[in-house]
């Protein structure tokens, strides 16, 4: 079973000064060819390969130019997540695990931050990677992160995908400044090697 999330929908509905959330998720994954599969299940948790504490029965969609999609919401708006599925069958009879997807990427207070899923793309065909990212410093105004460890996956799920020029978007990054979590959007490209440090700055940002 091979599970995508499509897109993260952050809903606020603002009335007489208080705001309530509605913060849903949405997937999609190839149906099961059995036939006797009763209904899929996502499991949910903050921690990566679990253990997942929530779980959301999502039934058995029918689905739409071949695939199933379902859409869940989730407890907290701006947090987050790792999701994976099962298939259930009619005597309750579960999967294995799916691959696990994660919803956003936590830039930390001290704006290190981990990229558990990366396609990178050069001449020679794609590779599948994890790599973290911290700090480097400004230069002439420009903000710089470097890669200070990575390696090979045998798999990408929910990947950032790293372009030939070696540019990347954190499209849902979640910032944990001082003051709370800011939802942010971040463009990347690449800054230059330096002392056999590869660096990257911040091209623009949008806050969400």
């Amino acid at each position: 079973m091979w599970f995508v999330l499509i897109h993260a929908g952050f809903c606020f509905f603002l009335f007489g000064g208080t705001a309530t959330a509605n913060c849903t998720e949405t997937f999609s994954w190839l149906p099961n060819t059995e036939s006797n599969i009763a209904d899929y299940t996502i499991y949910y948790g903050q921690t990566e390969g679990g253990p997942y504490a929530n779980v959301v029965d999502v039934g058995l969609p029918g689905p739409v130019a071949g695939r199933i999609y379902a859409t869940i919401t989730v407890p907290a708006c701006g947090q987050q997540y790792y999701f994976v599925c099962v298939a259930v069958n009619d005597v309750g009879i579960e999967s294995a695990y799916s691959n696990s997807v994660v919803n956003s990427i936590i830039i930390k207070s001290d704006l290190s931050f981990k990229l558990p899923d990366v396609i990178y793309q050069d001449i020679a065909g794609e590779a599948n990677l994890w790599a973290e990212l911290k700090f480097f410093g400004d230069q002439n105004g420009k903000p710089i992160w470097e890669v200070y460890d990575y390696g090979l996956k045998t798999s990408a799920n929910n990947p950032v995908t790293i372009g030939p020029d070696l540019s990347f978007k954190l499209s849902n990054a979640i910032y944990q400044s001082i003051t709370g979590d800011i939802n942010i959007e971040m463009y990347f490209k690449f800054f230059g090697d330096q002392n056999g440090k590869s660096l990257w700055e911040l091209e623009s940002y949008t806050i969400k």
